[in-house]
């Protein structure tokens, strides 16, 4: 070569490469499995629900009433309904609401009624008897009780709102319907109703002609 050295091949120490060092060992990722638990039939049922409560509501109050033990609280507005600390609930069979301001608790055993909230509203209706009473309505400050088989009915709470049905005829009536303000008794058979409460929410229905009709809608004011 060009410096004059001469390499003979016996001369030349081939050296092996050295192998890398050894990194982390991957690891494998762990499995996992939810742990299953055994079940028999359907998903039991929210223990308020399985308890037999049941919830109401006026516009200002709610009650929570056990059908099972008798037992009811109530919360909201307490001179609206939310406050039936002096209600016995034993023996109640049905619990109704105004639209905002009252409630009533129904032995129709023994006919017997307890109401609370606003008195002037559907609140008050001692001295009442319920014997026999099949179906129960209200609009926002009044209640119906109605006798469908002794073609009776009574109504209380305020005036103007459907509280006085004192010049109603019940005789032949089928169906009872509501505004938040008025009621409508109608003769489906006869085509014929008779409205009270206020004029300006569906109170007056003078002039209407019913025959046919099968239905009847509401809104809060007609």
């Amino acid at each position: 070569n060009a410096s004059g050295l001469q390499c003979n091949k016996d001369d030349i120490t081939t050296t092996p490469p050295t192998a890398p060092a050894p990194g982390p060992v991957p690891t494998q990722a762990p499995t996992w499995a939810p742990t299953l638990v055994p079940t028999s039939g359907p998903t039991p049922a929210p223990a308020l629900v399985a308890a037999g409560v049941e919830v109401y509501s006026s516009g200002l109050a709610f009650v929570a009433w056990n059908r099972n033990t008798g037992e009811a609280e109530c919360w909201g507005d307490a001179s609206r309904g939310g406050d039936c600390s002096g209600i016995d609930f034993t023996g109640v069979t049905d619990v109704y609401s105004t639209r905002r301001y009252s409630f009533m608790a129904l032995n129709k055993h023994t006919g017997e009624a307890q109401c609370w909230g606003d008195a002037n509203k559907g609140g008050d209706c001692s001295g009442m008897s319920f014997t026999g009473v099949t179906h129960v309505y209200s609009t926002a400050h009044a209640f119906m009780a109605w006798n469908k088989n002794t073609e009776q009915a009574q109504c209380w709470g305020g005036l103007h709102d459907g509280g006085d049905c004192s010049g109603m005829d019940f005789t032949g009536v089928t169906d009872v319907f509501s505004t938040g303000h008025a009621f409508v008794a109608l003769n489906k058979d006869a085509g014929t109703a008779q409205c009270w409460g206020s004029s300006n929410s569906g109170g007056a229905c003078g002039g209407i002609d019913f025959a046919g009709v099968t239905d009847v809608y509401s809104t809060w004011n007609a």
